[in-house]
């Protein structure tokens, strides 16, 4: 949770003191991805982790491909319901819980699996001492991890369509020099 603390943060001040550059975005989406991938394969090594890892890599690859307004170009034609999620870059209700799906199933998966964390009668002695403790058996509860699992099902569609949009483009460039060529 500190290191998504920490990245919000990075980005708030970059763009505040309007110190952004290509390469701190390359960067950033880098750090973010390794930061989740770590989990994923902490919590779920077999399928959703590998599964998560790949269509993020392949998102930034077919953002990074085309970075210069790749937001505006991707959705300027998608669906209503997509582009109500990409709506002022992600900072709209569907955004919000997409974005919050994306940076926090995974640790909602690690810190309900940590078999360290207090429950039973620890958890009732916990309740007692300390408001860190109450957020983290509501951070634990199923409801929580639904929300945050539509959250990143609603993040999978962007990326889906975004690989979709990009495998188009790359296939259209490869047919047409096929053809130039004959």
């Amino acid at each position: 949770m500190f290191s998504f603390a920490l990245d919000w943060l990075d980005g708030a001040a970059a763009r505040a003191l309007n110190e952004c550059s290509e390469f701190g975005s390359i960067l950033d989406i880098t750090v973010d991805n390794m930061a989740r991938h770590m989990l994923w394969m902490r919590v779920e090594p077999k399928v959703l982790g590998p599964l998560f890892i790949l269509v993020e890599w392949l998102t930034f690859a077919a953002t990074s491909s085309e970075r210069d307004g790749w937001k505006q170009k991707s959705f300027a034609s998608s669906p209503a319901f997509l582009r109500a999620i990409m709506a002022n870059h992600f900072r709209s209700p569907l955004g919000l819980v997409a974005i919050s799906g994306l940076m926090f199933l995974p640790a909602w998966f690690y810190i309900r699996s940590a078999s360290s964390l207090p429950s039973g009668d620890a958890l009732d002695e916990c309740f007692s001492s300390s408001a860190g403790c109450v957020l983290l058996y509501f951070v634990r509860h199923s409801g929580v991890g639904l929300a945050l699992g539509c959250g990143r099902g609603l993040c999978l569609i962007c990326e889906l369509y975004l690989i979709g949009r990009w495998l188009e483009g790359v296939l259209q460039r490869d047919l047409n020099h096929l053809r130039r060529s004959r």
